[in-house]
């Protein structure tokens, strides 16, 4: 070797090293830098895996439409929210100290990136200014979504902007989502295989429950609660699997990823989520149209995908749960649109002197003569508001009840219930079912009673207090929209949605805070529920049934935190997608980053995809926020390089 070719090969050698120390330096504070990445491997990986038995006080005792007791169990979601909520207080703590400690050495967000911490601030507004604050602060049954977590989001995403500058931090990040991820669907498919871990001894053991009998009646929930939440998780962690297998070339990583992905598979197909194939197919779009070239890098690999998700796509159709998936999506459970003039009963409403029952196309109205001398009660009626006046009912004596003398009010009568020293109570027989009422002795003022299914709890309720029975409360018809004809739209949905929207005008500024839709949404439609019970709907009157949420993130965030929250929301979001439009439409893929940058991308689209459907929840939501903090990381991290790259080449032309 002469001395110049080795003069050559130390200047080679020197360039690479201070090539790698720059890399070192720009991507981050050090090696210690990536023990900040460690709350986010938490949120992404373990907060997804939390089931815990616990017991807790919903404190709704004091609303009307809730009959049962104010203690409940949570299994899935209350200690969860404990562990995100300390994860994301040390993310804190720990971002407070970095500005403080190296404010200039931190670079700068974007001025659309100041978005989400609007939204973050109306989120906090509406739970002050709230009625319902306890609940945004504390959390609430079901959800316990509060208002820490919501401003944590927008907290993960500045964390993730500064901390995620290393191909290491992303590596910590996607290795502990794969690693979690096998877990919680290996336990999905073991639940569609007929496998159920929440039935083993030693699984009750492990989440607290030994002895306690779990009823948990859902095809797939794994850890996440709900099988509708799986398709947030999917949606998640499908595109991830898809690109790792492409662009790895790892024989033993690839293997994890297939069989990973074939758990996903199981789950997704015992889940018969409509909105999961929806969200999927909407990746796989975004896919063809922004990594083709990837596809085209990896042509045999390519095929070999693309061969598995035919044959899937041909066992989901021959089996038969693909009409099930349609069938939910455009009709629900039963026939779709629902034909009004089958139900006799119309409306029920409480007047100041009387009840007044629409039946029929005929107004029946309902009034109570007390007659305290005999211990008991009357009651008279009129049709129509006739000429003819009020009628008294007639007393069929053997069976204690009063009926109306015509006949096409046959499935009608009136019996007296009890009678204490405050209330007259007495009961409305509407065809199979008993509508509860009190009178005032002091007023005369007439109310609806909300009562239970005293024959589910095996209760006589005259050997009660008229108020100890139940709870008066409103009733009546709510507004309407949109879905009035076919509330059955994507398996109910249309009732909830035709509901929540007419609320969403008193909200434009600040929403009724975190957890509270439940305070808000109009639970005294009793006779429209009722009716569809009858046509094989799982809805009723009875407890079982509180809407505690809205089946779709947009209306939410509306309802809860405001429209200008949901303005800030979007805005932050589309910046981010077409941010990532821009970047991916044109980039070569050969780098790790830029493959998770566009998985990130592509996963966030599905995501807001199902949430058109679901709503946001902690069972899945953090790890949402993990990966699209990370990806607008990365983004940032490309236009850096882009441009430090532009400059480079206008300096040597």
């Amino acid at each position: 070797m002469d001395k110049d070719t080795a003069t050559k090969k130390v200047i080679v050698k020197t360039a690479e090293a201070k090539k790698g120390s720059d890399n070192k330096k720009s991507d981050g504070q050090g090696s210690s830098s990536n023990i900040f990445i460690i709350p986010l491997c938490l949120l992404i990986a373990v907060a997804p895996l939390i089931v815990r038995y616990k017991e807790f006080n919903t404190h709704y005792g004091g609303n009307y439409w809730y009959l049962a007791n104010e203690n409940q169990t949570d299994v899935f979601l209350y200690w969860r929210h404990i562990f995100i909520t300390a994860c994301l207080a040390v993310m804190a703590v720990a971002l407070i100290i970095t500005l403080i400690t190296n404010i200039k050495a931190i670079k700068k967000p974007p001025v659309f990136m100041w978005a989400i911490a609007i939204y973050a601030l109306f989120a906090f507004l509406s739970t002050v200014f709230s009625k319902y604050s306890y609940w945004g602060f504390n959390g609430a049954a079901e959800l316990f979504e509060t208002v820490w977590i919501l401003m944590g989001y927008a907290l993960i995403i500045f964390y993730c902007y500064f901390f995620i500058n290393r191909d290491s931090a992303l590596k910590m990040i996607i290795y502990s989502f794969l690693g979690s991820s096998i877990i919680i669907m290996l336990i999905g498919a073991l639940q569609v295989l007929g496998k159920d871990v929440y039935t083993k001894s030693w699984f009750q053991k492990l989440i607290g429950v030994d002895g306690i009998k779990l009823s948990i009646k859902m095809p797939v929930y794994s850890t996440l609660y709900n099988p509708n939440y799986f398709c947030f998780y999917l949606a998640l962690i499908i595109p991830l699997l898809f690109y790792l297998f492409l662009f790895d070339k790892n024989i033993i990583r690839r293997l994890l990823y297939l069989v990973d992905f074939a758990l996903c598979a199981i789950c997704m197909y015992g889940s018969a989520s409509a909105s999961a194939f929806i969200a999927v197919g909407a990746e796989m779009v975004f896919s063809l149209f922004f990594t083709w070239r990837l596809f085209a890098k990896r042509k045999g690999i390519t095929f070999s995908l693309v061969g598995i998700v035919a044959v899937a796509a041909i066992a989901l159709i021959v089996s038969g749960k693909f009409s099930t998936i349609v069938k939910h999506f455009y009709e629900g459970d039963s026939k779709g649109y629902i034909d009004y003039s089958q139900f006799p009963l119309q409306d029920i409403t409480v007047e100041e002197n009387d009840i007044k029952v629409r039946y029929k196309e005929h107004d029946l109205r309902f009034w109570l003569l007390p007659d305290d001398s005999m211990g008991t009660c009357f009651f008279n009626y009129q049709v129509d508001e006739s000429n003819d006046g009020s009628k008294s009912m007639i007393l069929l004596p053997e069976k204690n009840y009063f009926v109306l003398e015509e006949a096409e009010f046959s499935e009608i009568y009136v019996q007296p219930k009890i009678m204490d020293s405050e209330y007259y109570s007495f009961v409305i027989h509407i065809e199979d079912e008993d509508w509860w009422f009190a009178v005032g002795r002091n007023d005369y003022v007439y109310h609806y009673l909300h009562t239970p299914d005293f024959s589910v709890y095996n209760i006589d309720p005259t050997s009660f207090n008229v108020e100890s029975i139940g709870k008066f409360a409103p009733i009546g018809q709510a507004p309407f929209v949109l879905f009035k004809d076919n509330p059955l739209f994507m398996t109910n949905r249309g009732f909830i949605w035709g509901h929540t929207i007419p609320l969403l005008k008193d909200y434009i500024v600040l929403g009724n805070g975190p957890d509270s839709f439940v305070h808000i949404f109009p639970m005294y439609n009793y006779v429209e529920n009722y009716n569809y019970s009858k046509v094989g709907v799982d809805f009723s009157k009875e407890i079982s049934m509180l809407t505690m949420k809205p089946h779709c993130m947009y209306l939410q965030i509306w309802a809860q935190t405001g429209l200008l929250s949901l303005i800030a929301f979007m805005v932050f979001y589309l910046w981010y997608f077409f941010t990532s439009v821009k970047i991916y439409f044109f980039e070569k893929y050969e780098d790790f980053r830029s493959v998770v940058g566009v998985i990130a991308f592509i996963g966030s689209v599905g995501y807001m995809v199902a949430a058109l459907a679901n709503d946001s929840t902690i069972a899945v939501s953090p790890v949402f926020w993990v990966i699209l903090g990370m990806g607008i990381a990365i983004n940032a991290s490309i236009k850096k390089q882009k441009k430090e790259k532009e400059g480079a080449d206008a300096k040597k032309n």
